[in-house]
């Protein structure tokens, strides 16, 4: 070969439609592991993000539960911003005490099993969970005393 045939070989100064099919292949065999990656991780965010909802919204009902008289207020449905609690309180234990003033009061204070859903638009799977918590509730009863008594 002469000098002038092998400087024209190397003197080439392009890329053949083969080199470029090449590092094609060579490039996305590298990025599918990427791309996995990327989708793995946003599974996961949604899947923590959904999670924090879960618990704000347990949070949030355990909080309204404690806040009311399960004793007067046995059953319920309320919306509170992204779910829906739905409650059953049922009487377990009950004990009654008497005070006497002007008039003779007697209040029933009962430890109750209280039964909630939170119903959610976005985790169905979570609506159908039934949670329990026991609350302390009450009832008044007012007797006027008879006349002469």
């Amino acid at each position: 070969m002469t000098q002038q045939a092998a400087q024209s070989i190397h003197d080439d100064d392009g890329i053949t439609i083969l080199e470029v099919v090449a590092m094609l292949v060579i490039l996305s065999i590298a990025m599918l592991p990427l791309l996995d990656l990327t989708s793995q991780v946003q599974r996961n965010a949604l899947a923590i993000e959904k999670r924090i909802e879960r618990s704000e919204n347990m949070q949030n009902a355990l909080s309204y539960l404690r806040s009311i008289n399960v004793g007067v207020q046995r059953e319920g449905r309320i919306d509170f911003g992204p779910a829906i609690l739905s409650w059953e309180a049922e009487l377990v234990a009950e004990n009654t005490e008497f005070t006497q003033t002007f008039r003779l009061h007697a209040r029933q204070i009962g430890l109750y099993n209280v039964k909630f859903t939170i119903e959610s638009e976005d985790d169905p799977r979570a609506s159908a969970q039934v949670h329990q918590i026991r609350l302390v509730g009450w009832t008044n009863f007012v007797q006027v005393l008879p006349d002469g008594f």
